[in-house]
């Protein structure tokens, strides 16, 4: 582009400069008011790279120079320094673009003709800014929308324009249509001296200039205009605004000033100047500086003025253009995926003007169609004439048949819609007959106002049939809604919908027909599989009823063994019992002192609740304590008279209350407990009061106090009263263990709670005694949270003690798992409480081993909820739960979080996305589609887990991963396939053939399990890189010398180009080398490939298409070699060949390596697709062998056809054979042209397996002990269609004669190269062989005779032509049409450096000398070990058979065949062939053969003896090339 090294040096110096100039830092002194420049890394690299000193560097930021020097405060420096800053870059930018425009001047002149006018064209894309509205708008967004306004004007008058001019273009009626003009915006902002941006250079241009004094000139020149507005809200704050096409803005003029100079500062320009850099002297005329005098600097020219001359330069070049619009949408402005915004859309099809296109277009004619497609779309309507004639081909019949059926259609409207009038009306009132008439008459006008009104070419329309065909053609196309253009035709929306309905119409009537022909065949078949499916379920039910009887007798056995244990057990129970009286006695005894002590301890534990031991109860006159007192002194007393007298002993008397004061405390007991369920407070206090000790009854069956029942409910009077009672009720507890605290946190009643921790604290801190089930009891705080009870309530017993989180109930949970566990009704204020109380909790285990995020995951707790425990431990995202193994992020997919939870899970734990479960095997993705989550958390999970690097677009790097691809392609059931989708489009060719072939657990590929939707998404990718998709990974064919494998593949019809990493190299034209030749009078169909629109289908038709969708069979040839591909395109190209003999070309393009293609190159190379056959000759040979059937003529005569286009048109296969020709359909055609070669030309020695015998070369090879030995070679030769012909030869014997050739015989095993001893075979053919040969076929003369003429040894006496093969009486053609072209042979000048023989006489020589060497093998042989002669040699050796064809010379009579010594070269000898039946083939009577094609080639005389014996001497017979072998 023009740059040397030592400019790229220099820019890039200037751009590192200008990015340490970013880090300079200045320090404030003088208390702020001045600042000195640091003297650090940054500010001392700028003055290196900018080639000035660090002084004046800093002198030019840091002070102001005039007529006084002025010091800047720090804020005026960075000020300075940004100034610098950006003058610097835009000058490096300025310059680079003018050396880039003069490279490309110097480079591209102009090119002009002899008019002198310019050719040159180019294609650019020009992205507009967009128009732009904030809160504060300044002066950039005034230019940008200035820019908008600009760009808009042109998008109408472009718009607008053509679509007129397409109406006047084609000739139709067209009536103009105004269309919205923002001229006057323009002009308020541009227009000289009262325009915005006018008044703003004024300002500029004088010195005293200031925003203020911008603002007031504003507001008195435009304040008139029409699309300027200064509110007096407005103008205080220095705004106005201006009503653009797409609104009103509001702009701010603060530094509008400033903005519009933009100049460097003179003390900066002086810097420049000083400097000793070069390249900054280069960019000194690219610098805007403040004084327009000094030197670097150029004219003032303000910002404004040079955007306007910008985009009038802008508006000026696209105006010399042929512009296209594309507008872009955003469908909301948050941009998450799957949101649409109408409103949104809607304004901005308003703003850019695309609503009054559509107006305009609506007015018009909206559909249009080229002529052929309207016929092609709506040809059979012409089936509705009433004439029954055959579809109207005409276009102008055509449109006057459906400017007809439009119109009567329009007519039976208006007529329905107005007796529908009549009839509401006449309904509605019943009135005299004069109001009715009056009615009438008024309705008729109104009927002519809504005709004329309807004809919105101002033409009435005509009432009957007679004044519709009055009018002339183009108004009864006007009156119907249809204009014909001179290329189109052009429809209203009613026309349109009126066409389509009766095109519907007609093609519902077809489908129907098809459809019951269609369902009749299903239902058919659907009868045959339910019968199928009956039998089968027949045979099931009877193996399940097998399989029960054998399952009952099964259990009748086990009930029987257990009969017998339980006997059994008796028996022995029995037994232990009659062990004796004295053991059973023990026994006894043992029991009855069991039962004592139980029976005395729960006895003791009844009385000790009924009669504390704290003293007597009801009714007691004394305690015990006094009784002993008593006793005591009485005692003393009876010794101190008596003397020697023991005292009598005392008794003491536990009294209690009466029966009858027991069973009145249990009335008023009941009665009180029945008052407090019953919330009637007031009368069970007042029960309480009049009761001695009644508070202090517990009741039957609970245990609970009355403080117990109304510490349940927040009553604060009811409770201090009972509270006071019986105070010492705080203190007790109920059959479960609970004090009324207790109650009172398990009910939420608050106000209990906050009195009973105003009196009794300590029972804050109580555990419950004997908590029911597995609740674990607690504190009161464990039972508030274990309740869920409220914030209010917890906070309250927090308060009172916070070390209280940190205990733990008799479970082992903290109060902030017991308050997780109650899932969405939680909290989040809570948690975060009790958590900033007792951080730790965050990290402990609960009874189960969960910690506190796993519980809140497994119960469904809100998002703030596990964010909270998130913030307290992030580590516990990576922890699993204790009892399940499973992860906190697997929790969250299991139990239905929400997507908030789930983004922070990962972000926590990005390790955890790919692993997989312990428990259940299964990985976080695989759960999240089980329980169906967003696509946006499915989509970031594959993120995390994709199988390759998606940053390496060139190639596909494989990556470690646990198959998260595979199972979303696969496994998902279609509900994700736009996730696949989207990163299928997000990748490059070899990214999506590597996804498609990425192997899951068992070894399957995506694109082999993929779900229907799935696996249309490859296909769509596939498509647009021109992919295939492998039916087998291993290659059908692969050439080791040349690189080139061949696949098996199906092909899908691919959409139009898009741009990407596809390279389309040819794509084969059916039009071309498509013609048949004239002797060719086969039928010839194609069919072309139709691409749906799946876009218009429904879900249900693409789900049904996507399953049907079946690929075209092709062939493609991977090759790295360019010339390969070169050949196989040349080859058809330059001779013409035609796609109806040879396989057509779908097409060749670039391809990445694939990886289903093993072993293939890695590097880029071609892929060759072609038509693929639907079977081979030598398949349909083997097959046709197998059913014991006869091979059909017609495929011989369609082989021989396709090999005769190929000679016809200069060229010799030279590998034909039933491997290389196919059958396409009902046509035949040659495979393998590209090694194909000129007549004349030397033959391919390595190239084929059906060589004729004179391209083979035998030879005598000496061996040990004076011993000779043959060996066989193919040499080249100069090659014409008798090279074919014998191929031909093969095909044709073994597909009459019912096996093969006998050379040939083992070659159906697998394709190979012939052994020594074959090639033998094929160089010694001779009369012999061939009435060896004709041996096996039957009696049918016209078929041996064909034979002959195939498979003759003499290439002379052997058929010239193809021509000469299909006009043999055996075809029944008779002679074909057209001339055979003729093909000189090759001058003997040319070959004489490898060419010893002449071509014309090769033959004879040939002959002699191979039977001169088989003759002397055989004698050799016989003579050395006549022992092992087999008897099948001896057998062919003495028959002596008539002559098949007479040689142009006699031939020696050949040597009888004896055996070689065995060797690796040895000749096998010819085994005993079984006579099969003879094969049958019908030809009609025989027709006098056609003159040979080619000129019969003379015969010369035999070669001398000299040259025999040399050629003896050699040992070598026929062509001699390159030394002896």
């Amino acid at each position: 582009m023009g740059f040397n090294s030592d400019m790229i040096r220099d820019i890039m110096r200037l751009v590192v400069a200008v990015l340490y100039a970013g880090n300079m830092t200045f320090t404030e002194t003088n208390r702020g008011e001045t600042c000195i420049l640091d003297e650090n890394e940054a500010s001392l690299a700028v003055a290196s790279l900018l080639g000035v000193s660090y002084k004046k560097l800093a002198a030019s930021l840091t002070s102001r120079e005039g007529n006084i020097t002025k010091e800047l405060n720090s804020r005026q420096a960075y000020k300075a320094s940004e100034a610098l800053i950006k003058s610097i870059y835009g000058a490096n930018f300025d310059y680079i673009v003018k050396v880039i425009n003069q490279s490309i001047h110097n480079e591209e002149p102009k090119s002009k003709d002899r008019r002198g006018k310019d050719q040159s064209a180019c294609i650019g894309v020009l992205d507009i800014f967009g128009f732009e509205t904030f809160e504060i708008n300044t002066f950039e967004q005034l230019c940008i929308n200035y820019t908008n306004e600009t760009l808009q004007q042109h998008f109408n008058k472009h718009v607008f324009k053509m679509e007129q001019q397409e109406y006047e273009r084609e000739g139709i009626l067209w009536k103009f249509i105004s269309f919205p003009d923002n001229q006057d915006v323009l002009d308020l902002i541009d227009m000289k001296r009262v325009g915005i941006l006018a008044v703003l250079d004024e300002q500029c241009i004088v010195e005293w200039g200031s925003d203020d004094k911008f603002v007031q000139q504003l507001y008195n020149r435009c304040g008139p205009h029409d699309r300027f507005e200064a509110t007096p809200q407005q103008k205080p704050y220095r705004k106005f605004s201006v009503d653009h096409y797409a609104g009103l803005v509001e702009y701010s003029t603060e530094e509008w000033v400033e903005k519009n100079k933009d100049q460097l500062p003179a003390a900066s320009v002086e810097l420049l100047m000083s400097s000793n850099f070069g390249h900054v002297g280069k960019l000194q005329s690219f610098v805007r500086a403040e004084g327009a005098g000094g030197r670097g600097s150029v004219a003032t020219k303000s910002v404004g003025a040079k955007f306007a001359v910008q985009l009038t330069d802008l508006r000026a070049r696209i105006d010399g253009t042929a512009p296209h619009y594309i507008r872009c949408l955003k469908p909301n402005d948050e941009l998450l995926p799957d949101e649409f915004d109408p409103k949104q859309i809607v304004e901005q099809l308003r703003y850019s003007g695309v609503l009054e296109a559509v107006r305009v277009s609506r007015a018009g004619y909206p559909t249009r169609y080229p002529h052929g497609q309207f016929m092609s779309r709506y040809y059979m309507l012409g089936d509705l004439g009433q004439d029954g004639t055959k579809r109207n081909k005409d276009m102008i019949q055509l449109i006057k048949f459906t400017a007809k059926h439009v119109w009567e259609a329009d007519v039976k409207k208006i007529h329905a819609r107005e007796m529908l009038n009549q009839t509401q009306m006449l309904e509605s009132r019943k009135g005299s007959g004069t109001y009715l008439k009056k009615k009438s008459s008024e309705k008729q006008v109104v009927k002519k106002k809504k005709k004329r009104m309807n004809a919105q070419s101002n033409i009435v329309i005509p009432e009957t049939e007679e004044e519709f065909e009055k009018l002339d053609f183009g108004t009864r196309c006007a009156v119907a809604g249809l204009q014909l253009g001179r290329t189109k035709v052009f429809l209203r929306r009613e026309a349109f919908d009126r066409i389509e309905s009766l095109r519907v119409t007609i093609l519902g009537k077809s489908a129907r027909v098809i459809q019951a022909k269609m369902r009749g065949r299903v239902l058919r078949l659907r009868f045959l599989r339910l019968r199928k499916s009956t039998i089968k379920c027949q045979a099931m039910i009877r193996y399940f009823l097998a399989n029960l009887e054998m399952m009952r007798a099964r259990k009748k056995e086990r009930i029987e063994r257990w009969a017998s244990t339980t006997i059994q057990l008796a028996f022995r129970r029995y037994k232990f019992r009659n062990l004796g009286a004295h053991r059973k006695q023990m026994m006894i005894d043992a029991a009855v002192t069991i039962q004592a002590f139980a029976r005395g301890s729960l006895a003791r534990l009844h009385l000790e609740d009924v009669w504390p031991s704290d003293g007597i109860k009801l009714g007691m006159k004394m305690r015990e304590a006094d009784l002993i007192a008593a006793a005591a002194a009485g005692g003393v007393a009876v010794a101190a008279g008596g003397g020697a007298v023991a005292p009598e002993p005392v008794v003491v008397v536990r009294t209690g209350p009466t029966v009858e004061e027991v069973n009145a405390m249990m009335v008023a007991s009941k009665k009180m407990y029945s008052l407090l369920s019953e919330e009637k407070w007031d009368a069970a206090i007042e029960l309480m009061e009049e009761h001695e000790n009644l508070a202090e009854q517990q009741e039957e069956g609970t245990g609970m106090l009355p403080l117990h029942m109304v510490a349940q409910h927040n009553l604060h009077t009811v409770f201090a009263k009972i509270y006071n009672l019986y105070p010492k009720g705080e203190d007790t507890f109920d059959f479960e263990g609970r004090l009324p605290i207790h109650v009172a946190a398990e009910h939420g009643a608050l106000v209990p709670i906050k009195y009973l921790l105003n009196k009794h604290p300590e029972g804050a801190e109580t555990m419950m005694l004997r908590p029911t089930g597995r609740s674990g009891g607690g504190i009161p705080l464990h039972v508030a949270c274990r309740t869920n009870a409220s914030g209010a309530l917890i906070t309250a017993l927090l308060s009172h003690n916070f070390n209280s989180t940190k205990k733990s109930d008799a479970n082992g949970d903290l109060p902030v798992h017991l308050l997780l566990r109650n899932g969405t009704d939680v909290s989040g204020a809570v948690v975060q409480a009790l958590l900033d109380t007792y951080p730790t909790a965050a990290t402990r285990a609960d009874m189960y081993g969960d910690l506190p995020l796993s519980v809140a995951l497994k119960h469904e707790c809100k998002p703030e909820v596990v964010k909270t425990l998130l913030m307290h431990n992030p580590d516990a995202a990576k922890v699993q739960n204790g009892r399940d193994g499973h992860s906190p992020l697997f929790l969250a997919f299991q139990h239905h979080a929400d997507d908030k939870t789930i983004l922070g899970l990962m972000n926590h734990a990005p390790d955890l996305i790919v692993a997989v479960d312990k428990r259940t095997g299964m990985i976080p993705i695989e759960m999240a589609t089980r329980q169906r989550h967003s696509k946006t958390i499915i989509y970031d999970l594959l993120k995390r887990d994709l199988p390759i690097d998606m940053p390496e677009k060139a190639e596909a790097k494989l990556v470690p991963h646990q198959y998260s691809w595979n199972h979303l392609v696969s496994d998902a059931n279609d509900l994700y396939h736009d996730v696949v989708e989207k990163v299928l489009q997000q990748c490059s060719q070899p990214q999506v053939l590597a996804l498609a072939h990425v192997e899951n657990k068992r070894g399957e590929i995506a694109l082999a399990t993929a779900t229907p939707l799935c696996k249309h998404e490859f296909r769509v990718m596939f498509r647009l890189f021109h992919t295939l998709e492998v039916v087998d990974q291993t290659p059908a064919y692969e050439d080791k010398e040349s690189g080139t494998q061949i696949f098996y593949a199906l092909r899908f019809t691919p959409p139009g180009e898009k741009p990407g990493y596809f390279t389309s190299l040819y794509l084969d034209d059916k039009a071309k080398n498509s013609l048949v030749e004239v002797w060719d009078k086969s039928p010839v169909t194609e069919d072309e490939d139709i691409v749906p629109d799946l876009a218009a289908m429904d879900a249900k038709q693409r789900l049904e298409f996507v399953q049907n969708e079946k690929g075209v069979k092709v062939i493609a040839k991977l090759t790295s070699r360019s010339d390969i591909v070169d050949a196989e395109l040349s080859k058809r190209k330059d001779y013409d060949l035609s796609r109806h003999y040879v396989p057509a070309i779908i097409s060749v393009h670039h391809t990445m390596q694939h990886a289903a293609y093993s072993e293939a190159m890695a590097e880029p190379s071609y892929c060759i697709t072609m038509e693929a056959a639907d079977i081979t000759a030598e398949n349909l040979i083997l097959d046709t062998r197998k059913s014991g059937g006869t091979f059909p003529m017609e495929d011989l005569k369609g082989i021989a056809m396709s090999l005769l286009h190929i000679h016809e048109h200069g060229l010799v296969h030279g590998d034909f054979g039933s491997h290389n020709t196919a059958k396409f359909g009902h046509r035949w055609k040659t495979l393998g042209v590209r090694g194909s070669v000129d007549i004349g030309q030397m033959s391919e020695p390595k190239r084929g397996f059906f060589h004729p015998p004179e391209a083979v070369s035998l030879e005598t090879r000496n061996v040990s002990l004076g011993d000779k030995n043959v060996g066989a070679a193919v040499v080249p030769i100069a090659i014409d269609p008798t090279y074919d012909i014998w191929a031909y030869g093969t095909i044709f014997y073994e597909a009459v004669a019912g096996l093969p050739l006998s050379p040939y015989r083992s070659l159906h095993k697998a394709k190979r190269a012939l052994t020594t001893a074959e090639l033998f075979k094929v160089g010694q053919w001779d009369e012999r062989s061939l009435r060896k040969a004709l041996r096996h076929i039957g009696g049918d003369e016209s078929v041996k005779d064909l034979v002959k003429k195939l498979l003759h040894p003499n290439p002379n006496a052997r058929a010239q032509s193809m021509r000469d093969v299909l006009e043999h009486p055996f075809f029944g053609i008779g002679k074909l049409a057209g001339k055979a072209p003729v093909f000189d042979r090759p001058a003997l000048g040319a070959l004489s450096a490898t060419n010893t023989v002449d071509i014309n006489a090769y033959t004879d020589e040939h002959l002699k000398h191979r039977h001169e060497i088989v003759a002397e093998a055989e004698a050799m042989a016989k003579a050395t070990k006549k022992e092992e002669i087999p008897a099948a040699v001896e057998k062919e050796t003495e028959e002596e058979a008539p002559a098949v064809v007479e040689d142009p010379e006699p031939t020696p009579e050949p040597v009888p065949e004896t055996s070689q010594p065995p060797s690796e070269a040895s000749v096998p000898s010819e085994p005993e062939v079984q006579e099969p039946e003879p094969v049958v083939v019908t030809a009609p009577p025989p027709q006098a053969p056609a003159p040979p094609v080619h000129t019969p080639r003379p015969v010369s005389p035999p070669a001398s003896s000299s040259a025999a014996a040399a050629s003896k001497k050699k040992s070598k017979f026929g062509l001699k090339f390159g030394k002896k072998k």
